[in-house]
């Protein structure tokens, strides 16, 4: 038998090198490669998402922010890019573990959990969008993570359905992620990634950079890093100081304005306590009652058709009503510790927490215990809130007493837990009982009754019915626009039940002989939307609804009943008061007293505003004009509330040069702001904070 051993060359012998690359790189890139098995769940993943989460948002969604259809398809195509090179990424750091069982887990474990934390990161941009009006962004993740534990309590309570939903459908995502890639992983055998994939991402990874990098050289982009879930989180990852909101209305050379003037040297601090405490003016008793989302609307002797406040209204009715007040913020973190202070809360880019506070402040019991006065802070609030207590803590002695302190049954409000305003009350009227007679005594109350969700006693009457809305459709973020009234009338209960304690207060003085002799100052910290423009509840927008407040100032023995329409804001309450002790501000504060009527102050006095919490905005008011500029949607608008209250006609393109003149404003001092508050200026230990700017002259 004849046995030839010689080896016929199959066809896979015979390929060549480069033949075997290319099925290799074929292999790699089909389904069962790893690297290309990342490629298409990444691109599926982005371009699913992204489409689907616009069209929510289009049909879904509310307000006037909603992008064209260039902007949107634009943040898809970026976002979906962005996906593809995420996807290479986990594929690239994968492969050289494929080659072992404990390697593969590690790597499916790796590319399913990132895949994952995006795509919730995406999920979670459009609800929010949907519910709030704004994307996800890091402000609203640095809101959240510095409360963590009123947020995990209401995630256990309120929103445990919701919460339960997001984890189920995040373990879903990530089991089919994973099986997805499985089958990928088992199959693979290289060791390095293909050249050609390796290039792609870098090509891709540089263009998104560039784009990145150079967004805010066009209106167009900026507009598209506002227009999706994903890019408008990764656009507020970088705090940024150049203002190109301004840039864009501004000249073309950039910022010109001339900068805001420094703050006092700190050395004028001693030489005014001198000085006050030489003065002989007089010496009322000081009460400074805040309340908490009261809209000027909604209170009786302003114009509101229900009696929702017969205690305030007297109070109203017998002092000096401010007609034109705003806030400095349309959220309490910023907004009631501008009111003890008068000092502007925007110090940073990003938000801020008071965990570093390395800047000279006087809060109202600065003052006045340096005056010889009883002093006293009394809230129903969770003053750990966003560290506010933190901001109040200056170390003068003087008695504060929050919810932290109350031994008995609070209000849960979601994610705070309240103490209720009679229980506060009665705090109220201890102290009162225990002060000296022969020093007066300046006492700051915090009422709560009237935040969302308006929660009071089960015993307080309603007057207003029904007042019940539905549990589980009732959130800070959204209710339905069907329930409008009815949550109207919840927030008119509390209302009312927060002026019977004003009303308990005003009884005791009254009663203790001390009433003619008490300067007592009522506002609250912002106000209230319900389904105005489409929004509900506060610390989403800057327009009137949330930014106007009623401020009021009482002193039955010096003040005669008087109405004002002086534009003001909360930085005037403190040197106002001391105006009407016969003192000069405190070089701390930035405000101004009105005490004395300036009409040629009208459109003089700038009106500064903002917001740094789900999304950040800021504004200007130079009476009669408004400038806003909306940073998290890239948007500006003008507008003339004398002749537009409602804010209703956006004249941004009809008067360049004003624009021009108020963003400058606007933006300088801000700069002026963020330079004092640099971490490490000489100028916190040589002044106090600079000095607000003026408005400039209006064409």
């Amino acid at each position: 038998m004849n046995h030839d051993h010689r080896i016929t060359p199959t066809a896979q012998s015979l390929r060549s090198p480069s033949s075997k690359r290319d099925t290799a790189e074929r292999d790699l890139l089909g389904a069962s490669g790893w690297c290309g098995r990342h490629l298409r769940v990444a691109l599926g993943l982005g371009l699913g998402l992204g489409l689907v989460g616009q069209a929510v948002v289009f049909l879904l969604a509310h307000g006037e922010h909603d992008a064209t259809l260039p902007l949107r398809l634009g943040a898809v195509v970026y976002s979906t890019a962005g996906w593809v090179v995420l996807g290479l990424v986990l594929a690239f750091l994968g492969q050289p573990l494929l080659q072992w069982k404990p390697g593969r887990i590690v790597a499916l474990t790796l590319s399913g959990a990132v895949m994952c934390a995006v795509a919730l990161a995406e999920v979670l941009g459009v609800a929010l969008r949907v519910l709030s009006g704004t994307y996800l962004t890091t402000g609203a993740v640095a809101f959240s993570l510095n409360s963590s534990d009123h947020f995990l309590h209401a995630a256990g309570g309120k929103y445990s359905g919701m919460a339960a939903g997001i984890i189920a459908a995040l373990v879903v995502l990530g089991g089919g992620i994973t099986w997805l890639l499985a089958s990928a992983a088992r199959a693979s055998s290289r060791k390095v990634p293909a050249p050609k994939l390796v290039a792609l991402g870098a090509v891709l990874a540089t263009v998104l950079t560039l784009i990145y990098v150079y967004r805010g050289e066009s209106r167009f982009s900026q507009r598209m890093f506002a227009a999706g879930p994903l890019v408008a989180l990764v656009s507020s990852l970088e705090e940024r100081t150049d203002f190109e909101l301004e840039r864009t209305l501004s000249r073309p050379d950039g910022i010109g304005a001339p900068l805001a003037t420094p703050g006092a040297p700190l050395s004028a601090g001693p030489a005014w306590l001198q000085a006050a405490q030489a003065a002989t003016g007089p010496r009322p008793n000081v009460l400074l009652l805040v309340t908490e989302s009261v809209a000027p609307s909604h209170i009786s002797s302003l114009g509101y058709h229900r009696l929702t406040t017969p205690n305030l209204d007297r109070l109203v009715r017998g002092g000096l009503n401010m007609t034109r007040a705003w806030t400095t913020a349309t959220h309490s973190n910023y907004a009631q510790p501008a009111i003890l202070s008068s000092l502007f809360p925007r110090r940073r880019s990003g938000l801020d927490q008071y965990a570093r506070i390395d800047y000279p402040r006087v809060l109202l019991h600065d003052v006045f215990h340096q005056l010889g006065y009883q002093t006293a802070t009394i809230s129903s609030q969770d003053e750990d809130w966003q560290g506010m207590r933190r901001f109040q803590d200056t170390g003068t002695p003087t008695f504060y007493w929050y919810s932290a302190d109350h031994q008995g049954p609070h209000l849960d409000t979601g994610t705070e837990q309240i103490v209720p305003d009679d229980q506060t009350t009665e705090v109220i009227l201890d102290w009162l009982s225990h002060t000296s007679s022969d020093r007066p005594w300046a006492l700051y109350v915090n009422f709560q009754a009237s935040h969302f969700p308006y929660l009071i006693p089960p015993e307080a009457e309603r007057h207003w019915q029904p007042s019940e809305p539905t549990p589980a459709t009732f959130t800070y973020l959204r209710y339905p626009e069907s329930e409008r009234d009815i949550v109207i009338n919840r927030f008119d209960n509390s209302l009312h039940y927060m002026d019977e304690q004003i009303g308990r207060i005003l009884r005791y003085l009254e009663l203790a002989g001390e009433l003619d002799d008490t300067l007592i100052i009522v506002t609250t910290d912002h106000g209230e939307a319900f389904f105005d423009k489409g929004m509900v509840t506060h610390g989403k927008t800057l327009y009137e609804f949330e930014t106007r407040v009623p401020l009021v100032f009482n002193w039955p023995a010096q003040i005669e009943p008087d109405e004002r329409d002086e534009p003001v804001n909360h930085l005037d309450i403190l040197p106002t008061v001391l105006d009407y002790l016969g003192l000069p501000p405190h070089p701390a504060f930035q405000g101004r007293s009105f005490r004395t009527p300036d009409p040629a102050g009208v459109g003089k006095h700038a009106m500064f505003m903002n917001i740094q919490g789900l999304r950040f905005v800021d504004g200007l008011v130079c009476w009669p004009y408004k400038l806003v500029l909306d940073r998290t949607a890239s948007l500006q608008f003008l507008f003339d509330l004398s002749r537009d209250p409602n804010e209703e006609h956006n004249l941004l393109d009809e008067h360049p040069e004003l624009v021009r003149r108020l963003a400058d404003t606007l933006s300088q001092q801000l700069l002026a702001q963020l330079d004092y508050h640099r971490e490490g200026s000489p100028l916190l230990k040589e002044r106090y904070q600079p000095r607000l700017r003026s408005c400039p002259a209006l064409p």
